[in-house]
């Protein structure tokens, strides 16, 4: 996404440089294989889980960053399919992890984003090579490509003294003491909504609706520098008045 981002925003310098024309992002989300617990007649259809709710922070961070070029972000879709919202079957209905995101992430309206800069270790994984599908035949161990991750990051908006930080750790089983700087302001309180849990394919579902749900945590913040440790797995909103 961010190798995507700043290459759509490097086409429009030759022939807009005054960066008049903006992008619009359509359709984005993970896609997983159906689930077998979902409806039958269901297209695509899987309950989305905690991994799920990584990707949307991650991805709705990565628009932040770029407000100044992104206009509108469409997720796909919002009911009983790709990267979901919302799950329901005939008198039965429940929020998924990434209702949960979007619901934190809802601060961010209005206010006016702030240049962040984040310095973490990377994650390091593997992944199978360009081209292999959800349907191509499962990849031996030696095929899979290596690559990493950011360690953190996240994005940052200001609305008059309240200042709302959203970030993510993506990392399923560490988590991160990060050095948190403001500068030009000093924080007063602060307070932190963090959505996490030890096991990534975490979901809710029609018998058990608050499975996954936010829940607060303490956030010592004071000053202009204090320290924050976002959990492993995490979508953390910190919310911060200014004096």
């Amino acid at each position: 996404m961010v190798t995507e981002t700043r290459a759509l925003r490097a086409l429009p310098r030759k022939h807009d440089p005054e960066h008049r024309v903006k992008l619009i992002v359509d359709e984005w989300g993970a896609w997983h294989a159906g689930a077998a617990d979902m409806p039958p007649n269901y297209l695509w259809a899987y309950p989305g889980s905690l991994r799920d709710a990584l990707v949307a922070g991650l991805t709705l961070d990565t628009f932040n960053r770029h407000a100044d070029k992104i206009v509108m972000a469409n997720v796909a879709q919002l009911v009983n399919t790709i990267h979901s919202l919302f799950l329901a079957h005939e008198d039965q209905f429940t929020v998924t992890p990434n209702y949960h995101v979007f619901a934190m992430y809802a601060s961010h309206m209005g206010g006016t984003a702030v240049r962040t800069a984040f310095s973490a270790p990377t994650v390091g994984f593997t992944r199978p090579p360009a081209g292999a599908g959800a349907s191509a035949p499962a990849e031996p161990a030696a095929a899979r490509v290596p690559a990493t991750l950011w360690g953190l990051n996240g994005s940052a908006s200001l609305r008059e003294k309240a200042l709302t930080l959203t970030v993510v750790n993506p990392h399923a089983t560490e988590p991160r003491a990060c050095a948190i700087t403001v500068r030009g302001a000093s924080v007063r309180d602060g307070r932190a909504t963090v959505l996490s849990s030890s096991d990534l394919r975490a979901h809710n579902s029609f018998e058990r609706p608050s499975a996954l749900t936010p829940h607060d945590a303490p956030a010592h913040a004071r000053g202009n520098a204090f320290t924050h440790t976002f959990e492993p797995a995490s979508v953390t909103r910190l919310s911060l008045m200014l004096e």
